[in-house]
């Protein structure tokens, strides 16, 4: 979907859910839909008042929210405290590892996986809605430092 129908979206779901339409939070969909890596909201915020758009913590915070209620956006605690963001897709079965040293995350697909989960799902008479696959452990990067 391009940006200028999501904003279209964004308008009328705000709309029909008595949300403020506000420059601020056409500014941040703007920001999220040109972003492909994962963010957390702080990194947002800095990147916007580089940017020198004013926006405040909660105005980020409460957009955010809407968005991943919209299914714009991807929530996820990926090992860390605090949670990120990445755009929805049109193909959202993709996977990631995450370093538990460094933190990266690096993201990978395999069409075995949707597969295998529903095989076991059917197995055990459980009606899946949805999925999501992380794997902990460390990088090659992290791995050298410690050969």
């Amino acid at each position: 979907m391009n940006l200028n129908a999501r904003i279209q979206e964004f308008k009328e779901f705000c709309r029909e859910n008595k949300y403020k339409i506000t420059s601020e939070r056409i500014e941040i969909l703007r920001e999220v839909c040109s972003t492909r890596d994962h963010f957390d909201a702080d990194d947002l915020l800095i990147k916007m008042k580089k940017k020198h758009r004013k926006v405040s913590r909660a105005t980020i915070y409460r957009t955010l929210e809407l968005l991943v209620e919209m299914r714009f956006l991807n929530r996820e605690r990926l090992g860390g405290e605090q949670y990120l963001y990445e755009c929805a897709g049109e193909d959202d079965n993709h996977y990631h590892c995450i370093c538990k040293k460094c933190g990266e995350i690096l993201e990978f697909t395999d069409e075995d996986v949707p597969r295998v989960l529903e095989r076991r799902c059917k197995e055990l008479g459980f009606a899946a809605t949805h999925h999501n696959l992380k794997v902990f452990g460390t990088c090659k990067t992290c791995n050298s430092k410690n050969s």
